[in-house]
């Protein structure tokens, strides 16, 4: 549970949210961190990165979360443990390279963490935070779940097959204008393909990084 503080390079997310109309549903994945894949659903032109960051900027609420319910770490969660934890004076923020979020403080943490079994920690988690501008506004939010393994250095097979997904490459927009730290912001570019598996998108991006 413990957080290392930099960002995941691969990751894979099932996405079940709601839209303008309806639910969007379909798979995400981030590769080396240069690239991303759809599968399921088309993400809207000039927002396709915006999926991934709503879904690495959970993880890392909930990473900070869990570190907040088991501070000894899963180690120290034997059976089921009753949360009752919190912060007076210091907020919770987590950022990606174009995204990020603060749960204001004062918040409160409550809820239980249950040991599954050797590797996996069962959790259903309430935050109760600050929002708004008059003093005692509050709003919560609930988190329910499994976190099981260590994610650093994870990174996934490169026999994973690529049929029927839509491959970007993502950085910087291409521009003939310098930019500046406050206005960069990455972009999606649609890669020709076809990719048979993961490893020859790998290969693929290292001849152009």
């Amino acid at each position: 549970m413990k957080r290392n503080g930099a960002d995941p390079a691969d990751v894979v997310v099932d996405l079940d949210t709601p839209a303008a109309k309806g639910r969007t549903k379909g798979n995400l994945m981030l590769v080396g961190g240069q690239a991303i894949a759809t599968k399921g659903f088309t993400p809207e032109k000039g927002y396709e990165v915006d999926p991934l960051d709503v879904a690495v900027l959970n993880l890392k609420v909930l990473t900070r979360l869990l570190d907040a319910a088991a501070p000894g770490g899963p180690a120290s969660v034997k059976g089921k443990v009753a949360v009752n934890a919190g912060d007076e004076k210091t907020p919770i923020y987590v950022s990606t390279p174009t995204a990020n979020a603060t749960f204001r403080a004062p918040w409160k943490l409550k809820g239980t963490v249950e040991r599954v079994d050797a590797g996996t920690i069962a959790f259903r988690l309430e935050i109760d935070v600050a929002a708004g501008d008059k003093p005692g506004e509050r709003v919560k939010w609930s988190y329910s779940g499994q976190a099981g393994g260590d994610p650093r250095g994870r990174v996934l097979e490169g026999a994973t097959s690529l049929a029927g997904w839509t491959v970007y490459s993502i950085g910087p927009p291409k521009s003939d204008k310098p930019q500046s730290h406050t206005t960069l912001r990455f972009a999606a570019t649609p890669l020709p393909g076809p990719f048979a598996t993961l490893k020859d998108l790998r290969a693929a991006l290292a001849k152009n990084p």
